[in-house]
């Protein structure tokens, strides 16, 4: 055998292997509210994007590793606050919190999108008016150390006494 078949031979045996195509992952929360007057009329819409923060995807993580429970263990409450800070991935709470924490209903909306629906009625912030413009996703209702996720959105939503705050917050998981 020559030189030249030698080195083909060898060459065939020991390929380098093709490119691995990496693949990312990646979280993506909107926000999405309606402010509705006492009269049933909507006064206001406003939207926003999130930052997923520290402890929602060590959660997330432990979730996918564990898989003990089921999705709707991940995060279940939703907090208003006042606070118009942009959101970070370190944030560990709201930035001004009114108090008012809500059990977020939670649904599946197509493959890749957890929703989380809550209302904040008149009685949650009823001896006054909050500027709104933050909202967080929480692990609990502790809304101090379980923060998931948190948006800011603009316009700022002024919620009256008497008004009722629908909020929906979706959580998108993208890939590539």
């Amino acid at each position: 055998m020559i030189a030249s078949e030698r080195r083909a031979l060898l060459d065939g045996l020991f390929q380098k292997p093709e490119a691995v195509t990496q693949s990312f992952f990646k979280m993506e929360g909107r926000v999405y509210l309606e402010l509705v007057g006492p009269d049933g009329v909507v006064k206001q819409r406003a939207s926003g994007k999130n930052a997923a923060v520290t402890f929602g995807m060590s959660r997330l993580a432990d979730f996918i590793a564990t898989f003990t429970g089921s999705a709707s263990t991940w995060m279940n409450t939703l907090v208003i606050g006042t606070g118009a800070t942009a959101p970070t991935s370190t944030d560990a709470s709201l930035v001004a919190s009114t108090g008012s924490a809500v059990s977020a209903s939670k649904s599946v909306q197509g493959a890749r999108t957890a929703r989380y629906t809550a209302q904040f009625a008149s009685s949650d912030n009823s001896n006054y008016t909050a500027s709104i413009q933050e909202i967080g996703l929480f692990a609990t209702n502790n809304n101090t150390t379980s923060l998931g996720a948190r948006a800011t959105f603009s316009p700022i939503v002024v919620k009256g006494s008497s008004d009722t705050l629908n909020c929906t917050y979706d959580i998108i998981l993208q890939g590539t």
